[in-house]
């Protein structure tokens, strides 16, 4: 996927220092809308989860999102 561009969001200790050049890190931001405005579509991979909040605001913005099967996730993206 050469011609796509995909932004993590996430904590930095995570992540590796060597993103290739067509991804881009940020760190997390209290607004979200900003990042949402430029999502075409959100993964979200947890393997844990209490809430999940930003899979609710994202399909609450029209992003189609692709989720882990896990309690938490699965009940905020039921419906």
């Amino acid at each position: 996927m050469p011609d796509e561009q995909f932004l993590l969001v996430g904590e930095r200790e995570s992540m590796s220092d060597d993103l290739p050049s067509n991804v881009e890190f940020q760190s997390p931001t209290g607004d979200m809308r900003s990042v949402y405005a430029r999502t075409r579509l959100l993964i979200a991979p947890s393997t844990a989860e209490s809430y999940g909040r930003v899979i609710v605001e994202a399909a609450m913005s029209g992003i189609p999102c692709v989720v882990s099967d896990i309690p938490g996730i699965r009940e905020a993206s039921a419906g």
